[in-house]
């Protein structure tokens, strides 16, 4: 089970890892760099899970 609590996908370690892929896409391409290392480190956490 993902450690994401408010994650739609917080019973899917994958499908919460990819959400944080894209979040943190779409934030770079926004230039929100500080909200894209956030969701980096999450999507990283969860590597780690599996």
């Amino acid at each position: 089970m993902s450690e994401c609590k408010t994650c739609r996908h917080a019973n899917d370690v994958k499908g919460c890892a990819s959400t944080h892929a894209e979040t943190a896409l779409k934030l770079l391409a926004e230039g929100k760099v500080d909200e894209a290392q956030k969701n980096l480190e999450s999507l990283q956490a969860h590597l780690k899970q599996e």
